[in-house]
């Protein structure tokens, strides 16, 4: 058994530059249809992106943008989905957390 580690930190208003000049298909190349649903803010895509980053420095850089997703449970709780190629991820747990203009994301997995 192997513990996979990533994170990331994204300032928010270097976020926003990029999904303003990329538009609306930045946020459809980044983002799933899911996590583009319910209130947005940019600090909520900013760390959905440092979440995706985190898992990308854990797992490889190989996996796509959509082949990670970061869903919220009921109580808003993130938890990450790996819709990629095969991994042999036993466990995951991604915390995103928010300060000022920053977000950032750690992830962890349990790999066999």
């Amino acid at each position: 058994m192997d513990i996979k580690i990533g994170c990331d930190l994204v300032p928010v208003s270097k976020f926003q530059k990029a999904v303003k000049g990329g538009g609306t298909s930045f946020l459809s190349r980044v983002f799933s249809a899911h996590e583009l649903s319910g209130r947005l803010t940019p600090q909520t895509l900013a760390g959905f992106f440092a979440a995706k980053e985190a898992v990308k420095k854990a797992l490889g850089p190989n996996l796509g943008w959509k082949e990670i997703e970061i869903i919220k449970d009921k109580r808003g709780r993130p938890h990450v989905r790996v819709v990629g190629p095969p991994t042999p991820i036993r466990k995951s747990d991604v915390s995103i957390s928010h300060d000022g203009d920053f977000a950032m994301a750690v992830a962890v997995f349990l790999t066999q």
